[in-house]
């Protein structure tokens, strides 16, 4: 029996040895689709020059704070949702509507009202997360059975600070980790979005200048370390995940809409 870790890893090996053998048979042109072995090579040399090291953490930074702003305003958020009904009756509409908005179409705008380039970067990356944010969070703590709450009342648990320790918090964790991971993805994705229409730096501004400039080499090789963040970030949420709450069976259950 083949197990999940050997099937994640022939799911990415496989496409690599096809990819390879289309290219060496001349099936690919080599010209505007590298073999992998040179853009490994050439990802590897990439992140031993500190210009372009410079751009992954350019990246970073911002994808940090855009879901670190994200997680701190809407996990509170999505709890008070989920514990008033005026307040989710207010806000379920504000947020729905900003959800079906183009997010990076508002970068424009968020340059002018903001003034600064790196924080409306930084703010529309945030943005897109906190929709994310703010519905795993509220969802996560609705789901939570009014019994649990009732019992940490009779075992002395009366104040809202008690009850939130207690009963909201472990309840809901599970799917604020959906949250966050998702939220974190799409930071990262949005970010790199801007930076590639707008930056001056970072990864996005990398893959344009690796376009405009036809060297497809670092394009691909960008495209890799971009792919291998995203990949970190989802496994490391994921075990911290594990770790952090052992009592959680709802595996991937994701709630992202309202």
């Amino acid at each position: 029996m083949v197990g999940p870790k050997l099937t994640r890893t022939l799911s990415l090996a496989l496409p690599i040895v096809l990819w390879q053998g289309a290219v060496s048979a001349g099936l690919l042109d080599p010209t505007f689709v590298p073999p992998p072995i040179e853009i490994g090579q050439r990802t590897l040399h990439l992140l031993t020059e500190a210009n372009f090291r410079g751009h992954v953490y350019a990246t970073l930074r911002r994808t940090g704070l855009a879901a670190g702003s994200s997680a701190l305003f809407g996990i509170p958020i999505g709890f008070a949702m989920a514990a008033n009904k005026r307040i989710r009756a207010v806000l379920s509409p504000v947020i729905s509507a900003i959800f079906a908005l183009p997010v990076i179409a508002l970068f424009p705008l968020l340059i002018l009202v903001m003034g600064s380039t790196e924080a409306a970067l930084v703010f529309t990356g945030a943005v897109g997360s906190f929709i994310l944010i703010v519905w795993n969070a509220r969802n996560g703590a609705k789901a939570i059975d009014p019994v649990y709450l009732e019992v940490a009342r009779d075992n002395g648990a009366r104040s809202r600070l008690a009850q939130l320790r207690e009963v909201w918090l472990p309840g809901a964790l599970p799917l604020v980790f959906v949250g966050l991971r998702l939220g974190l993805s799409m930071s990262l994705l949005i970010v790199t979005a801007v930076e590639f229409v707008a930056g001056t730096d970072g990864l996005g501004y990398v893959l344009w200048i690796s376009w405009q400039a036809s060297v497809l080499p670092d394009l691909y090789a960008t495209l890799v370390v971009i792919g291998a963040i995203g990949v970190l970030v989802t496994d490391g949420l994921a075990t911290l995940r594990t770790r952090l709450i052992p009592w959680d069976r709802m595996g991937d259950h994701t709630i992202i809409n309202p």
